[in-house]
């Protein structure tokens, strides 16, 4: 039996008695408390009225009087009444001898008593042999505890008068357990019948007979419902048009996307491409294909490293000589891959070319140059001072020219596909020292201090030597030109992964405008300030290629005539790039 009714109506009784048992537990056990609490305070008060009667006897020491009031006033209370001494020797009790009672020192109350506060104990006396209430107060003389005066009643009467509390707080308890149920099996029976026509509606909905009628129906709500199911049932045909003419036109726009377009579901398998990537694949029929059927290795490596990583990747892939721009991205709430494959061959091979054409103009300048400069050189022997003032002019300007050529033959170098980096375990400290014990003569020269901030035990970093000194060496140079007055710092530290160097100086500073420019090629800041200092424009450009050969970031903070800082972040363990 599962029906509606069945399971609304269990539940409802179910709630109803765990509530009656609960509410009557509680209820029983605060009103036995509060009864007790009560009488507690009672016997208090009345302990505090027979106080100062029972220390004057026991001043007097006239315990045998003593022990006459405390009988004497325990019939007129109907209350036991008990004098201990502080050290447990009953003086005097209302209901038995106190020369033949045991020592009280050991009672509960008599304890708590005799430290000063008024004692309170529920327990079974062994002296009267039943149940009892006990309540002990502490009696002073000259702020000392000489005795304790305790007063007691029996818990018969009280038990009974709770048993009979008891009785009748269960019989209203059942009466209304009793009328719960029967409100609950009608509710739960106008709330099943409804439903139960709702869902033989539902049914011939489905059976699309939706030709539905009702008869008087004195339930509105569910009449309403029902009604609109018609109109339900067409909204979702009209949705379900709706969905599929959108579905159709994405399928055309991904379709006419020149770029190849994948997407793959969390199994690598492929669900959704177009027609240019079926083209790259030279087959149709791909849906549900693993991806690593139809494209290289090498994908399937960098897939599994954006899987990884679970974020936006980018890297460049051969694919039958052509090479592609690949986009990954994941799509985390359907933890799905989409991939977008862009031919970059054409623009490759432009850049190619134009390295190619620098590389070659830079050989070709190199040799001329070189040549011009020792016939300077061998000009300059002549002491003519006009003569001289000139040469130096086509000197200054010929050294300029192959810094240029040379500079553009290290950054053709770098950009070659093919290019790898001589990776060896080195000091970072022992670099540093080295590099820039290199500038000591012209820094002092210009009365600059160099300020070395590094640790004693940074750890060693996995690098190309001769590539980090040509970085040091650019960076240390720009400080040294663009820095009359201050200071140069160079500062290292590291962590569990990378090593972060900084490089700054109190020198010019750059313009917030120009700092997104800097690490292109031939931009300068003040070329009329660079021409005299010799600037080529292309040190930062490969200080950055440096520092992304490395898989490293580099960042910069600049105020005007303020200084410039350079941070430097390397792994110290490298990587083969992906690529």
């Amino acid at each position: 039996m599962n029906s509606i009714f069945y399971r609304v109506f269990s539940r409802y009784a179910f709630i109803i008695l765990i509530l009656s048992v609960v509410i009557f537990l509680f209820s029983f056990t605060i009103i036995r408390t509060n009864h007790i609490n009560t009488l507690s305070s009672s016997l208090e008060n009345l302990a505090i009225s027979l106080e100062d009667r029972v220390l004057e006897l026991i001043r007097q020491k006239d315990y045998s009087q003593l022990d006459a009031f405390v009988k004497e006033k325990g019939k007129h209370i109907n209350a036991r009444i008990t004098v201990i001494r502080k050290d447990g020797v009953v003086l005097a009790d209302s209901e038995a001898d106190p020369a033949v009672m045991e020592n009280h020192r050991d009672r509960p109350e008599i304890m708590e008593s005799i430290t000063g506060r008024i004692g309170r104990s529920v327990r079974f006396s062994t002296t009267v042999q039943t149940e009892m209430l006990y309540i002990a107060m502490p009696l002073l003389q000259n702020s000392d505890i000489t005795a304790v005066l305790r007063l007691s009643l029996f818990l018969e009467d009280i038990n009974t008068l709770l048993a009979t509390l008891r009785n009748r707080f269960l019989m209203i308890t059942l009466i209304f357990i009793a009328v719960a149920m029967v409100l609950a099996f009608y509710f739960a029976r106008d709330l099943s019948k409804p439903i139960k026509e709702l869902v033989s509606t539902s049914r011939r909905i489905a059976e699309e007979t939706l030709d539905i009628t009702y008869q008087d129906n004195p339930q509105n709500e569910i009449t309403f419902l029902a009604n609109n199911f018609d109109e339900m049932a067409a909204q979702i045909t009209r949705l379900f048009a709706k969905t599929n003419r959108q579905k159709e036109e994405l399928r055309a726009v991904i379709s006419a996307i020149q770029e190849a377009v994948v997407v793959l579901n969390p199994e690598g398998k492929i669900s959704l491409y177009n027609n240019s990537f079926a083209s790259l694949a030279k087959r149709n029929n791909l849906k549900h294909v693993p991806i690593e059927d139809v494209l290289p290795d090498k994908f399937t490596t960098l897939l599994r490293h954006v899987n990884q990583e679970n974020r936006y990747y980018t890297r460049e892939i051969e694919l039958d000589g052509q090479i592609y721009l690949c986009s990954l991205n994941c799509l985390k709430t359907r933890k799905e891959i989409v991939v977008l494959l862009h031919n970059v061959t054409e623009l490759k091979n432009l850049r190619q070319m134009k390295r190619d054409f620098i590389a070659n103009v830079s050989h070709e300048l190199r040799t001329p140059l070189t040549s011009i400069k020792g016939f300077i050189e061998t000009l300059l022997e002549d002491e003519n001072p006009e003569t001289t003032r000139y040469l130096n002019i086509i000197k200054r300007n010929t050294d300029r020219l192959i810094h240029i050529v040379e500079d553009l033959l290290i950054l053709s170098e770098m950009e070659k596909r093919d290019f790898t980096l001589k990776i060896d375990t080195l000091n970072p400290v022992h670099l540093i020292e080295n590099v820039s014990s290199i500038f000591k003569q012209k820094m002092e020269a210009k009365g600059l201090e160099l300020i070395l901030n590094l640790p004693d035990h940074l750890p060693s970093l996995e690098a190309d030597e001769f590539k980090l000194e040509q970085l040091f060496v650019n960076l240390i140079d720009n400080a040294v030109k663009y820095t009359e007055t201050g200071s140069i710092t160079i500062s290292a530290r590291a962590d569990e992964t990378s090593i972060y160097f900084s490089i700054a100086d109190t020198g010019i500073g750059i313009p917030e405008d120009d700092l997104n420019r800097i690490f292109e090629r031939f931009y300068v800041v003040d070329k009329s300030r660079s021409r005299r200092v010799g600037g080529t424009g292309l040190g930062l450009s490969i200080v950055k290629h440096i520092v992304l050969l490395h898989q490293g970031y580099i960042s910069v903070n600049s105020e005007k005539k303020k200084g410039t800082e350079f941070l430097i972040t390397l792994p110290l363990r490298h990587t083969t790039l992906l690529t």
